[in-house]
Order: C-alpha cells, then sequence, then structure tokens
C-alpha cells in the first residue's frame, strides 16, 4: 500500500506538472518547427517538418515541464506564500486551543467542529508530500478550503476567549467591518458599538468602562453576535479570494487554448510550404506586437499597484497571457491594414501582406497594444476585489475614527473616538492579502485578524 501510494503521488505530481507546463507548449513547439523549417530539416517537405518541430516541441515541453513544475502538485511548495501564512496562523490557533485543555465545556459542540477542521490542517500542514499528487494545489481551490476551515475555528474559538479577548477581537472587527461592503454592515456597527460602550457605563472612567464592556461582550448573547460579524468577514474575504482564483484558472486556460491556436496558424503556414521571407516576416511581426503588449501590462502593472495583495498568480498568468493576444492582434492588424489600403485595381496577396516594412512594423506595433482594452474589464474586476480585501483588514490608512477604542486608550466621552488617536496602530502586510495591526499589546497579531 505504501508503494502503490507513492506511485501514484508521482504519477499526479507528472500530472500537474504537465497541466502548469500547458502554456509552453506553444513555444517549445512553435520554435521546434520554425527552426526545422527554416533550416530545411529532414527534407523540403512542409508536412514532414510540422511533424518533426512539432514532435521535438512536445518532447521539450515534457522535459522542461516535468523537471520545472513537479512542485506545483505538493501544497508547500505550490503556493508557498498562502502555505506559510496558513501555517504560522494554524501555530497560533493550535496553541489557544491546547491552553483550553482536553474536555472544556462545549454545549453547543464548537470545540468538536474546530477539533475536527484543525486534524485536516494539521495533516496538510504537517505532512504535505503525503497531500502531493492533486490538482487542487495548483487550481489553487486546495488553500481556498484550507483558509475557509481555518476561520471556522478561529470563529469557533471566540466561544472560549477571555472577556478582554473578545472586547480587543470587537474593537478589531469593528474597525474591518467599516471597510467592507458587507449588506447590512451599519447594523452590525451598531451593536458592536452597544457591546463596546454599554449605555450603563457612560458617566464612569475608562478604565470602568472597559471593565463594563468585558462584562457585557462576555455574555452567551455577545459571543454570539461576535461570531456572526466574524463569519461575516470570513466568508466576505474568502469568498474575494475564490473569485481571483477563479479568474486566474480562466485566464490559464484562455491562454493556453489562445497559444495552441496561434501555433495552429504557424503549422498550417508550414505545412502550405509558404516562402521563408513570408514566415521570417510575420514571426517578426508577432514578436513586435508581443514586446509592446508586454512592456504594456508591466507599465499598467506598475502604475496601479498599491500595496500587497496575494491574488494567487493571477497578475503573472496575466503577464503571459498579454503577450499572446497582442502578438496576434500585431499580424492581424498588419493584414488588416494591408487589406485596407489596398487599391481598387490591385488584389492584396499573402506575399505582399507578409513582407517586412517600416509602416508594417508601426501598424503591428500600434495593434500590440489593443489586447490591453480586451483585458481591462478584467483589471477592472481584480482591483476591485483587491481593494475590497484590502479595506475589510485593519488597515491605518482608513480613518481611524472608524475604529472603536476602549479603555485607556479612549477618547472623548465615548468608546468611539471622533479624533484619531497620535499613534496610529504598527501594521504590517499578510501574504493572503491582510493587514496586519496591533489593536491591543495584550492580542497577538495575525493577518486576518
Amino acid at each position: 500500500m505504501v508503494i502503490l501510494g507513492r506511485l501514484g503521488r508521482a504519477l499526479g505530481g507528472s500530472r500537474c506538472a504537465l497541466i502548469a507546463g500547458l502554456p509552453l507548449i506553444p513555444g517549445t513547439a512553435g520554435a521546434a518547427t520554425a527552426l526545422v523549417f527554416f533550416a530545411s530539416w529532414p527534407d523540403d517537405s512542409g508536412p514532414v517538418q510540422f511533424v518533426v518541430g512539432l514532435g521535438t516541441g512536445l518532447l521539450v515541453w515534457a522535459l522542461l515541464s516535468v523537471v520545472c513544475f513537479r512542485g506545483f502538485a505538493n501544497p508547500r511548495t505550490s503556493d508557498s506564500a498562502s502555505f506559510e501564512d496558513l501555517r504560522v496562523r494554524f501555530t497560533s490557533v493550535c496553541a489557544r486551543r491546547d491552553a483550553l485543555g482536553e474536555r472544556p465545556p462545549d454545549p453547543g459542540g464548537s470545540l468538536r467542529v474546530a477539533d475536527a477542521h484543525i486534524a485536516y490542517i494539521r495533516r496538510v500542514v504537517t505532512s504535505p508530500d503525503q497531500e502531493a499528487g492533486t490538482t487542487s494545489w495548483l487550481s489553487g481551490w486546495g488553500y481556498i478550503s484550507l483558509w475557509r476551515r481555518l476561520h471556522r475555528v478561529e470563529e469557533g474559538m471566540l466561544q472560549f476567549a477571555p472577556p478582554d479577548a473578545l472586547v480587543d477581537a470587537a474593537i478589531r472587527d469593528h474597525g474591518r467591518l467599516g471597510g467592507s461592503t458587507i449588506e447590512g454592515r451599519a447594523r452590525y456597527l451598531s451593536l458592536l458599538e452597544e457591546y463596546l460602550d454599554p449605555p450603563q457605563a457612560a458617566q464612569a472612567s475608562n478604565h470602568d468602562r472597559r471593565l463594563a464592556a468585558e462584562a457585557v461582550i462576555a455574555t452567551p448573547a455577545g459571543r454570539s453576535l461576535l461570531r456572526e460579524v466574524r463569519f461575516l468577514l470570513d466568508s466576505y474575504r474568502d469568498d474575494r479570494f475564490a473569485q481571483l482564483v477563479h479568474r486566474r484558472n480562466l485566464v490559464f486556460v484562455t491562454m493556453v487554448f489562445t497559444g495552441i491556436t496561434t501555433y495552429g496558424v504557424l503549422g498550417l503556414a508550414v505545412v502550405r510550404e509558404v516562402e521563408k521571407s513570408q514566415l521570417a516576416a510575420g514571426l517578426a511581426y508577432y514578436l513586435i506586437g508581443a514586446v509592446i503588449g508586454l512592456f504594456s501590462e508591466l507599465y499598467y502593472t506598475a502604475r496601479t499597484s498599491r500595496g500587497f495583495v496575494h491574488d494567487y498568480g493571477l497578475a503573472f498568468v496575466r503577464l503571459g497571457t498579454t503577450p499572446l493576444l497582442s502578438g496576434i492582434a500585431a499580424v492581424g492588424g498588419v493584414a488588416l491594414a494591408h487589406v485596407g489600403g489596398a487599391s481598387a485595381a490591385a488584389t492584396p496577396t499573402v506575399a505582399s501582406m507578409f513582407e517586412l516594412s517600416p509602416s508594417g512594423i508601426v501598424v503591428a506595433a500600434l495593434f500590440g497594444l489593443t489586447p490591453g482594452l480586451l483585458l481591462d474589464r478584467l483589471r477592472q474586476q481584480t482591483e476591485q476585489y483587491k481593494e475590497e480585501i484590502a479595506n475589510s483588514g485593519i488597515a491605518s490608512e482608513r480613518d481611524s475614527s472608524e475604529r472603536p477604542v476602549v479603555g485607556d486608550h479612549a477618547a472623548g466621552s465615548g468608546l468611539v473616538p471622533t479624533a484619531a488617536p497620535t499613534a496610529p496602530p504598527r501594521e504590517t502586510t499578510a501574504t493572503d492579502g491582510s493587514v496586519m495591526a496591533g489593536a491591543s499589546s495584550t492580542v497577538e497579531r495575525q493577518p486576518d485578524g
């Protein structure tokens, strides 16, 4: 059974590696086919050159994929940033769970559910090699599932948190909720403020108000409210990370099929045995458009980058797709410009279309920018999800007056200050896209609060 398990993981790793390397097929097969064509090897027959080039390209693709991309089958190496961030969070959760002991009172069953999730996450975190071989890590859905499980554990642990930790959690979640676009958040904000600033302690000192807030929020109703708010926030963020993964996978599939289609056009030209000068001109126009598209995407990424939100590789996949689309647009633009500029008496031919010229280079460069217009909608949706994820974390760039402060940190007469504190909380950025800030010195900083 052990041997069969290892064999299954090895085969699964090779399958994941080949899937991850699919975008290499157009490059390896295209380069091999072009070299065979221009070298007229093994003979001048176009179909033979196409078969030799395709076979060589596929062989190189398989070798490169297995050597370079086997790590995508392992949860530890497929997305190491998300895995390491989750492992740190999981260590903290396990420490808090161990502090509760073996059999604490659990009338609602929250701890049993949490323990079941902890057992699954521990198996993945401590023995990632045993979980390798599935495409869930390559697709990103395995990490989304792990984060959802970890969030359910953290929500269940609120049922057993001490009162001072509950108040700190309410402070953080109030700030996160205020920055989100969750429907009905105003109602939850109002309820949290009632628990953080009890009316019966309105005239008390800051210390007494803190104690009153701890007493109120530690009731079953207060804990239930905190768990509900935390569930809303975690689900809100998990859904947006899932949307990023979904779009990453769609763009990946688009890149693969676009590349294969492009290679099909090259293969058709080789089989039809077009003139070498024509194919060279077509490849030149394609490369010009691809380079222009690549620099355009790099410029857009640099111009719109505001902070860091982990997108599970969406930016890299989009960066690989843009040159493919730009190259196709460049070749098509040159052909359209030639047809549109031809006189009524002259019939445009393939030979005249694909003749390298300064005007053709300019047209190819201009049309290489057009795929950016097609990707604008994807970019806007991606940036919107990233902004919503960032705003639902505890970020100092949001107005600090939206965050309630209790106890010795209170300002004014209530627990929700009207002026920003003089020393904003220190923040760091987590690899899962959340921003960490200290709400209290007694609370451990965590990526998702």
